[in-house]
């Protein structure tokens, strides 16, 4: 079997992280390096090991797979129990199902958006008081304001700054 040599090997490792970071912009969901940095001295017992650990079921509801997959390996290392669904009604089927301690509810989705689905679980009695943190691509102030008075803890843009999801995860935790 004949072995690829190292520059072209390289050449294509380079190939794909570009074709990754592409990917992961186009998303909403690139995390800056600073935050990554914070997550990371984290896991290796930096000064943010000194911070407690998160620990809660987390609901996230993005109909972008590659949100949901970042945001759920993180708040896994983080110590919550994150589930990950791709709409608004199968978030709804299954909290019929489940309890969470919070909500990471993305704004615009197809079919149901996240406006629809916040107003559903401040609408129900069972839901009511469950924390839900808006997600959106779109930063708009006055929409973050409309999720607030409908009843959400807060409103992030994405990209999403670790620090600043931690800060509002423990809160609501």
């Amino acid at each position: 079997r004949s072995l690829m040599p190292a520059n072209s090997l390289l050449e294509n490792i380079r190939a794909a992280a570009r074709h990754f970071l592409s990917v992961a912009r186009s998303s909403g969901l690139l995390i800056k390096l600073e935050t990554a940095r914070h997550w990371e001295g984290q896991a290796h017992g930096g000064s943010a090991a000194e911070e407690p650990r998160l620990t809660g079921r987390v609901l996230i509801v993005d109909d972008e797979a590659l949100n949901r997959e970042v945001l759920l390996r993180r708040l896994k290392r983080e110590g919550c129990q994150p589930v990950g669904v791709r709409c608004g009604r199968g978030a709804l089927e299954v909290l019929r199902k489940d309890t969470f301690d919070v909500v990471l509810l993305d704004m615009m989705m197809p079919e149901m958006s996240g406006i629809e689905v916040l107003q559903a679980l401040k609408q129900d009695a069972h839901w009511r008081h469950l924390p839900v943190i808006m997600l959106s691509a779109v930063p708009d102030v006055d929409r973050g304001a409309r999720c607030v008075e409908l009843g959400a803890e807060d409103y992030l843009p994405k990209p999403i700054n670790a620090v600043l999801l931690r800060a509002r995860l423990g809160a609501c935790l």
